[in-house]
C-alpha cells in the first residue's frame, strides 16, 4: 500500500495501485473544481501525482491527465498539498516546487533551484499551505533543510534599488558578470566570484539601459553618472578587438584565467580553441574610477594594460550593443562630444556589418561568427532556419533603422551618403524581411528560449522609437535619386507588419499589457508604443526596475531559511 484516497462521494477510501492510474502513485491530496462553497465537498476533485504527471478523478470518476501541454512545469513529483480551501495546490518534485492556484493570475507558478529552496535536490515534504488571495506561503523541507516561502509585496522602485546595491558586488571591471558563491546559500559580497562569460556586453548593455530609462525619467544626476560608467564597459568591449566595428563576447588581463565557455577554463596562452585573443594595443584598466575606457598607454606594456579578448561575438551581443548605443544616444548624450562618442560605435559596427554582407566577420578567422548573421543568403534561402529567419531579420531592421536615423541623417557619417536607409529599403522591398518579421520568434517546436524574448522587444523598441522619424526623411539612394527611406504608403504597410508581429507576440505566448502574466515591463512598453499608437508616459517605478528587476516574481527567495 502507497497511497490513500477519501472518495467523498461514497465516504470510503480507495487503495490507490500503480496499475490503477499511471504507474505508481506518490502523493494524492484533493482540490476544488470550481470555487463553489467550501463545505461542498462534491465539488471536490482528488490529484493523484506520480512520475510523469498529475491524474484527477473528477465528480463524475472520470480521469484527466495534466501534463506539460496543460502547465504542468515538471514531473518526478514526490507530494502534493492543498490549500485551506482547496483552490490550490503545492506540488513538490526532485525539481523544485509548483504552485497551482485557480485564484491567481498565474494560475502556473514554477519555483526552482536554489532561490526558493536550500539545494536543488529533491524537495521531500510540504507543510502548511495558507491561502488569502494570491498570498499564499509554504514550507518546504529537503535533505539539507527548510525554506519557508511567502509573498512579499513592493514597489518596482524599492525592488528595483536593493539590486542595484548590488550591482558593485556582481560587475567585473565595468562589466556584469557571471556569478558563482564560494559558499552555498552565502550570497554576501565575501562570497561572490566573478567570471567572465560569453554575454559580458549583453547584461552590461541591458543594466546601462535601465540607468538611462531612469535618468529619461527621473533626470536624477545619479542615474547619468551610473549609466556612463558602466557605458564604459560596454565601449572597452568595442576598442579591445583592434577592429573598428567588431565586438568582443568579453576580456581579460593578460595573466588571469578565463572562461571557456561551456568547455572549462583556458589558462591564458593556451591555443585559440576557446577563441581568446591577445589585445594589439595597450588599454588602461577600466576599472579605474579616473580613467576612461578609451585612454592608451602604448609604452606600458604590463598585464595592467594588457587584455585577452573573447571572439565568436553572437547576434544576442550585437543585439544588446545596438539597443543600448541607440538609447544612449537619443536619451542619455547631450552634448556634441557625448553623442560623437556614442555615434562613432554604432555607424561603426552598422558599417561593419553591411561590409561583411550583413555577416559578423572574425577579424582573426575572416569568416562569419557561429550565430552572427543577418543575411538574405541564410535566413530566406538556408532550410532548417524557421527561428533564425524571424527573429534575426528583426534585429536587422532594427540596426539600420537607429543607423539609417543617426549616421545618415543625423550626424552624416555614412559613406557613401545614405548607406543604412538603402540596406533598410533593400531588406523590406527586395528581400521581404517585413514579412519574415511576421513570426518573429520561434516558430520551430524544438527551440523556444526566453533570452530570445529580450532580444525581440529591444528591436521592436527600437523600431518603434526610430521609424516614425525617419519617414519625413529623404536620403541619397544614388547620386541622381532622392528619395524618402520610407514612402508613405510603404511606412504604413511596415508599421503593420510590426503590429502583426508584436500582436502574434502577446497572443502566443501569454503576455499581457496588464502587467500581471507579463513579466517583462519591456514587453507593456513596447505594446504601447506599437500597439496603442501613442507614446505613454512612462512610470517612475517601471522604468526604474526596466531591466534591473526583469521577469522576478512577487515572492521572496527564501527569506527564511534554515540548514542542516
Amino acid at each position: 500500500m502507497k497511497q490513500l484516497a477519501y472518495d467523498t462521494y461514497e465516504f470510503t477510501f480507495h487503495v490507490l495501485v500503480g496499475e490503477d492510474i499511471d504507474f505508481r502513485p506518490t502523493s494524492v491530496a484533493f482540490v476544488r473544481d470550481n470555487n463553489q462553497d467550501k463545505s461542498d465537498e462534491s465539488t471536490l476533485e482528488i490529484w493523484v501525482g506520480h512520475k510523469y504527471c498529475i491524474n484527477i478523478i473528477q465528480a463524475d470518476h472520470s480521469v484527466l491527465r495534466i501534463s506539460g501541454r496543460q502547465g504542468l512545469p515538471i514531473g518526478n513529483i514526490t507530494q502534493l498539498s492543498s490549500s485551506n480551501d482547496y483552490n490550490s495546490l503545492w506540488i513538490a518534485s526532485k525539481q523544485g516546487l509548483v504552485l497551482y492556484c485557480k485564484s491567481c493570475a498565474d494560475v502556473w507558478r514554477y519555483f526552482g533551484g536554489d532561490r526558493y529552496t536550500v539545494s536543488n535536490f529533491t524537495v521531500e515534504t510540504i507543510g502548511s499551505s495558507i491561502l488569502d488571495g494570491e498570498n499564499i506561503s509554504v514550507w518546504a523541507g529537503t535533505n539539507n533543510g527548510v525554506s519557508f516561502i511567502y509573498p512579499k509585496y513592493i514597489l518596482l522602485q524599492e525592488k528595483a534599488s536593493q539590486y542595484m546595491t548590488r550591482i558593485p558586488y556582481v560587475t567585473r571591471y565595468r562589466w556584469v558578470a557571471k556569478v558563482g558563491l564560494k559558499e552555498y546559500g552565502n550570497n554576501s559580497p565575501s562570497s561572490i566570484m566573478l567570471h567572465d562569460g560569453d554575454n559580458d556586453g549583453l547584461w552590461t548593455g541591458m543594466y546601462v539601459s535601465s540607468q538611462i530609462f531612469r535618468y529619461a525619467t527621473t533626470k536624477e544626476p545619479e542615474a547619468k553618472e551610473e549609466a556612463w560608467k558602466y557605458f564604459a564597459g560596454v565601449e572597452f568591449l568595442h576598442n579591445v578587438t583592434g577592429t573598428k566595428g567588431f565586438i568582443a563576447r568579453s576580456a581579460v588581463r593578460c595573466g588571469d584565467t578565463h572562461g571557456g565557455g561551456d568547455s572549462g577554463i583556458c589558462p591564458h596562452g593556451s591555443p585559440n580553441s576557446c577563441g581568446w585573443v591577445n589585445s594589439t594595443e595597450c588599454f588602461n584598466g577600466i576599472d579605474d574610477e579616473n580613467e576612461n575606457s578609451s585612454e592608451k598607454d602604448n609604452n606600458n606594456n604590463n598585464n595592467k594594460c594588457c587584455w585577452v579578448w573573447k571572439r565568436d561575438t553572437s547576434s544576442d551581443e550585437v543585439t544588446g550593443h545596438f539597443f543600448t548605443l541607440y538609447l544612449a544616444y537619443e536619451h542619455l548624450a547631450e552634448s556634441k562630444s557625448e553623442k560623437t562618442r556614442v555615434a562613432n560605435l554604432l555607424c561603426d559596427t552598422a558599417a561593419y556589418l553591411l561590409e561583411g554582407g550583413l555577416k559578423f566577420i572574425d577579424p582573426i578567422s575572416k569568416k562569419g561568427t557561429s550565430w552572427g548573421y543577418w543575411d538574405p543568403g541564410q535566413l530566406n534561402s538556408v532550410p532548417g532556419k524557421p527561428n533564425e529567419r524571424g527573429e534575426n531579420s528583426l534585429e536587422v531592421l532594427g540596426f539600420m533603422a537607429s543607423a539609417a536615423k543617426i549616421c545618415d541623417v543625423e550626424e552624416k557619417r555614412s559613406q557613401p551618403p545614405g548607406r543604412f536607409g538603402k540596406a533598410f529599403h533593400d531588406l523590406i522591398v527586395n528581400h521581404h524581411y517585413d514579412i519574415n518579421i511576421i513570426n518573429a520568434l520561434a516558430t520551430s517546436p524544438l527551440s523556444l528560449a526566453f533570452f530570445d524574448f529580450r532580444l525581440a522587444l529591444m528591436s521592436y523598441h527600437t523600431l518603434a522609437e526610430a521609424i516614425p522619424s525617419l519617414v519625413k526623411k529623404s536620403v541619397n539612394i544614388s547620386e541622381n535619386k532622392i528619395i524618402p527611406l520610407l514612402k508613405k504608403e510603404d511606412a504604413m504597410l511596415f508599421k503593420s507588419r510590426v503590429q502583426q508581429s508584436v500582436q502574434r507576440y502577446f497572443n502566443e505566448y501569454g503576455a499581457t499589457v496588464d502587467g500581471k502574466n507579463n513579466k517583462i515591463p519591456l514587453a507593456d512598453t513596447v505594446y504601447r508604443l506599437i500597439l496603442a499608437d501613442k507614446m505613454v508616459k512612462w512610470m517612475v517605478d517601471l522604468i526604474y526596475c526596466y531591466f534591473s528587476c526583469i521577469n522576478f516574481s512577487n515572492y521572496s527567495s527564501s527569506l527564511f531559511r534554515i540548514n542542516f
